[in-house]
């Protein structure tokens, strides 16, 4: 089962149907139960027999889903289980990853003593954008920085960023302003010229004028 960090219509459901059949020539009595971020939400049944247990001794405790089954031969149950994911913005709880996988079991408790297990495996999946340029960055130190070179103040420079969306998850975005932050030096004898580099530069948005569109065009002036 799959969850995705974006709400939309495309998104895979977080609920999983599961249809067990009793190919023997006797009833089968079981309990149904799972184990991590999973629960059975719901279960539908065409047997005509009742477990001993459903819904006679404790009726304090009401069961919203039935999970006690007398399953008749050639006989199934439908059962439907989710994946319980936490919220998006938990960053503890769902981590800021491409694919986060939780496991769990669906548990078959059986009259005789016998058990048998289904594993059940739930991904968290996030999307990633990756940076595409039509020039490669001269800064060996920093690849992510765009370097405009030296331009006239009565002329402008354009620059095409491309944007691309390498998972399976929609990705929504927006163009934000992030200030530059200069380090403080505490020598000019213990700067480096990167350190150096930076406290020369002007941080000034005004300059730039952002353009974005369906083909995932970026200009830059």
């Amino acid at each position: 089962m799959k969850v995705w960090s974006q709400s939309t219509p495309e998104a895979p459901s977080n609920t999983r149907s599961l249809t067990f059949s009793n190919d023997t020539k006797a009833d089968m009595v079981f309990n149904l139960s799972t184990s991590g971020p999973f629960e059975i939400v719901g279960t539908l049944s065409n047997t005509g027999s009742k477990h001993p247990l459903a819904g006679s001794s404790n009726q304090a405790v009401k069961k919203k889903v039935e999970t006690m089954f007398c399953l008749q031969p050639l006989k199934i149950v439908e059962v439907q289980v989710k994946f319980k994911a936490p919220k998006p913005a938990a960053n503890e709880d769902w981590p800021m990853v491409m694919c986060n996988e939780r496991h769990g079991e669906l548990v078959a408790a059986f009259s005789n003593g016998d058990t048998q297990k289904f594993t059940l495996e739930g991904q968290l999946l996030r999307p990633k954008l990756n940076l595409l340029t039509e020039v490669v960055s001269k800064n060996s130190f920093a690849n992510d920085e765009m370097d405009f070179g030296v331009c006239n103040v009565d002329c402008f420079k354009t620059i095409k960023v491309y944007l691309s969306n390498i998972t399976e998850v929609s990705a929504k975005w927006s163009l934000n302003y992030v200030k530059f932050p200069k380090k403080v030096t505490m020598s000019k004898y213990t700067e480096t010229a990167w350190e150096a580099e930076n406290l020369k530069k002007v941080d000034d948005p005004d300059v730039f004028e952002f353009s974005h569109s369906g083909v995932s065009v970026l200009c830059l002036g």
